[in-house]
């Protein structure tokens, strides 16, 4: 569900520019509270684990 910036090729973009961690690590946190308040709307959460997938599949 959760997209990376730089998944595909870490560290840049798709246009092949750096990024800056902290513009990484800003996206996360802003996709971490979108969802944790839109689970919230349905009950109470007991815990929410975001994790990376690189599988085959998924790139």
């Amino acid at each position: 569900m959760y997209q990376r910036p730089d998944m595909i090729t870490p560290g840049v973009d798709v246009h092949g520019q750096p990024i800056d961690p902290r513009k990484i690590q800003d996206h996360f946190e802003e996709f971490y509270e979108d969802l944790f308040e839109e689970l919230s709307k349905y009950g109470d959460i007991e815990s929410l684990n975001v994790c990376d997938n690189l599988a085959d599949h998924m790139v």
